[in-house]
């Protein structure tokens, strides 16, 4: 209410508005009859403010219950709040430490702790921890005295018992944020960890019947007490502390314990030590895979549980898929081999609730994937987590087009919607997925190039045999989509033969090309074929070899086939066009009259895009030997008919007059704007923004350390439109039109196209022919 009172009369200042709280804060160490009540709501009070003040929309793990540390300059309303903070921050201190240490505080008061804390976590935001540093000292002194009071079974010494934990619990925070000039404080803190609160339990009271609540309060003083210990053993490890601290595994025993004890937010602490002690228990297997078992199956139990669910998932996935469970090896052979079946049966089972459930598998890749960006090679021993990750997308339903549709508009709305900015939305939260398996396969480095690559081809064949024929936008068309595309961001660091396949990696993407019916990935897989042929200088035969050995298979792979060696002309220098402008004209001529409609159309085109590229390099010796082209190039241009009209609506379609293999070679067309203009399914879209909010630092780098650019230099592509050409449906109308010709019934002579280039033994039999004077006739006509 106060802030939208300050918000309607810009006369009234809230620091104005605000003043009462300011000065009893100011003097509520020295008014000794002031009402605690009153104290704790003014706390409340600035603390709601503060909060509500700050952006909560937030990314990853920032989305959390804690207050952002930075504020805009030049915010009014956080400006006046702070500067509350700032002038009260011993008084507010000194009350804390004295109210929790107090016989008076009582059940009622426990709510309140959490204040407390948001009010510590604030001032640590606002101030250096030099000023803090004596503060922060007498309420960790205040709170260890009180708590080794010998504990009793009466309520008082069990809310004594809690509210200091909770102060203590969050001094750890106040210490994290400087551990060395707070080092001191902090040793203080680990001595009374390890000797008092490490075995000390919140007794029950005898009179129960007042503590309706008493789970909460046992939930609530683990989560405290475990916060400490987690604290301790993140700071200091437990081996220098080893003349007052226990053993590592008595430790992680004592978390596997209260791990099925503990409930809802009282499992983050546990989980956070049970990460940091890990590394320790690596030597003895068995504890290893009963420890995993055990943080797993706390996971399940609360997965239908909202209040907790992604809390606990965030910190469930760094100790099941530790750092030194990816990047260390086993020394037991047969416990290695069990380790890796184990972290990739809970892979799949993350995949699998990926699929149901928005949000659960980026928490998993988000995780290995800051593990990968640091060693890049480790992504051979997850290779298949890392391929699940970049074919990663759950399949909508039409009628949820709708709302993922309405949520893009929304979005893309930006600041001129409120929405966006008071939360954040998690329709791309699947793009965000493949975004971070994209940028890792732009990570990969040569010497793992090759077992990527072919781990990708063997998902391409297996969608492929389960089915041969793909429909526009159908799951296994997306799919395959997708492994092109991750092929496509690898091909950089391709080599041309490894030693995981008997051919070569050219040969094996035709062979893909020669399979595949979609438009969209047969763009991708021809990219990545004209780039491998002009970083492969040598091995550019291979194109000429495709064509004749594929063109008895499927028409249509020619016309793919032409189109690299159209794509192939724009790329090379003069001294290497010379050559190859002749042997293209040479291989592309007798395919421009094929009876085939669709092949004879690109070939066309393709003959005629290669003259343009020779006219521009002003290749004069080849122009002068082939004139003729040119007045064949009118006439087609010219003439009257359905061929005309496509062979032009060919001619100018993106992927013939705007499209560069190497200047188009970047993040924004490759993800976006070429799934645009094939016409694929909006939710196959992923925008540049997507890949800066996964790793801003990497692909804005100016050092070059991105292997492909983030952004699109090339207007023509960005700005082209998609093209109506449809091979197969001109061919269909074309042969329509002469099934109804106006002269009737007539039988018509069809030479198959695969036998337009005879072989030399029909044509040494065809002479025998002749030289036997015997002739063949047969008649055509039925009257």
């Amino acid at each position: 209410m106060l802030l939208l009172v300050a918000d309607a009369f810009e006369e009234l200042d809230l620091g104005l508005l605000l003043q009462p709280v300011r000065e009893m804060l100011s003097t509520a160490c020295v008014r000794a009859y002031l009402p605690a009540k009153s104290i704790d709501l003014a706390l409340e009070l600035l603390s709601c403010l503060y909060s509500e003040a700050q952006s909560p929309c937030k990314t990853g793990q920032e989305a959390s219950d804690e207050i952002t540390k930075a504020f805009v300059p030049g915010d009014v309303v956080l400006l006046s709040i702070a500067s509350i903070f700032q002038h009260t921050y011993s008084n507010i201190v000194a009350m804390i430490s004295g109210r929790v240490t107090s016989e008076e505080f009582l059940v009622t008061d426990v709510p309140i702790l959490g204040v407390y804390a948001s009010c510590l976590h604030v001032i640590c935001n606002l101030l250096p921890a030099g000023t803090l540093q004596p503060h922060v000292e007498l309420l960790v002194n205040s709170c260890i005295r009180c708590s080794t009071v010998q504990c009793t079974s009466d309520e008082v010494s069990c809310v004594l018992q809690l509210s200091c934990t909770a102060m203590l619990a969050s001094a750890c925070g106040v210490i994290r944020n400087d551990p060395e000039l707070l080092k001191p404080v902090a040793r203080t803190l680990e001595k009374f960890v390890w000797q008092h609160l490490y075995d000390a339990e919140l007794y029950k009271p005898s009179d129960s019947k007042r503590l309706g609540e008493w789970g909460k309060l046992v939930s609530q003083y683990i989560e405290s007490k475990w916060t400490c210990i987690s604290f301790v053993v993140k700071q200091s490890p437990v081996a220098s502390a080893a003349h007052f601290s226990p053993l590592p595994t008595c430790i992680m025993d004592r978390c596997v314990d209260h791990l099925a004890a503990a409930s809802g937010m009282a499992l983050i602490p546990i989980l956070n030590t049970m990460q940091s002690l890990l590394p320790s228990i690596m030597a003895t297997p068995e504890k290893l895979f009963e420890v995993l078992a055990c943080v797993w199956h706390s996971l399940l139990e609360r997965w239908h549980d909202h209040t907790c669910f992604w809390s606990v998932l965030r910190a469930c996935v760094p100790v099941i898929f530790h750092r030194c469970l990816l990047t260390e090896d086993i020394v037991d052979t047969d416990a290695k081999t069990v380790l890796e079946k184990t972290l990739r049966t809970y892979a799949d089972n993350f995949l699998e609730s990926g699929n149901t459930r928005t949000g659960v598998l980026n928490v998993i890749v988000q995780h290995c994937f800051n593990i990968w960006k640091e060693n890049p090679r480790l992504v051979l021993k997850q290779k298949k987590l890392l391929i699940d990750a970049c074919l990663f997308g759950p399949f909508s339903h039409k009628h949820m087009t709708v709302v993922s549709a309405a949520a893009r508009y929304i979005q893309g709305l930006g600041s001129a919607c409120s929405v966006n900015e008071l939360m954040e939305s998690d329709h791309d939260a699947d793009s965000r997925v493949r975004a971070m398996a994209f940028t890792t396969v732009s990570l990969v480095p040569d010497d793992c190039a090759g077992e990527i690559f072919y781990a990708l081809i063997q998902r391409d064949r297996e969608m492929s045999a389960l089915q041969e024929r793909l429909y526009s936008n159908s799951v296994a068309h997306r799919v395959k989509h997708r492994i092109w595309q991750a092929i496509l961001l690898l091909e950089p660091v391709l080599p041309f033969s490894t030693s995981f396949s008997e051919t070569s990696t050219l040969d094996t993407v035709f062979s893909a090309l020669i399979s595949e019916n979609q438009p969209s990935v047969r763009y991708l897989i021809e990219w990545v074929a004209t780039r491998l042929l002009y970083s492969n200088a040598e091995h550019r035969d291979i194109l000429w070899k495709a064509i004749a050995e594929y063109s008895d298979l499927r028409p249509g792979s020619v016309c793919s086939l032409l189109a690299i060696a159209t794509h192939l002309c724009k790329l090379l220098s003069v001294a290497e066009l010379k050559q190859f402008v002749e042997r293209a004209a040479t291989e592309i001529l007798p395919w421009t009259m094929t009876q085939h409609f669709a092949v004879r159309v690109y070939a066309q085109v393709a003959l005629q895009s290669v003259w343009l590229v020779a006219k521009e390099q002003q290749l004069v010796e080849f122009l002068s030997r082939h004139t003729v082209f040119e007045k064949c190039f009118d006439v087609i241009n010219t003439a009257a008919g359905n061929r005309t009209k496509v062979v032009a609506k060919l001619f100018n379609s993106f992927w013939v007059s705007a499209f560069h293999p190497l200047k188009d070679f970047n993040l924004e067309v490759i993800c976006q704007v070429l799934p645009r203009l094939s016409l694929v399914t909006q939710d196959e879209w992923i925008h540049p923004d997507t890949f800066l909010a996964v790793d801003r630092r990497y692909w804005l780098s100016k050092d070059g350390a991105a292997k492909l650019p983030l952004l699109s230099s090339n207007s023509a592509t960005k700005c082209a439109e998609p093209g109506d050409w449809m091979p197969e449906k001109k061919a269909a109308d074309e042969e329509q039109k002469l099934s109804t010709n106006p002269l009737g019934d007539v039988q018509k002579k069809i030479i198959p196209w695969k036998t337009l280039f005879p072989d030399s033994e029909d044509v040494s039999m065809k002479n025998r022919q002749k030289k036997k004077r015997r002739l063949d006739t047969d008649c055509f006509i039925d009257r």
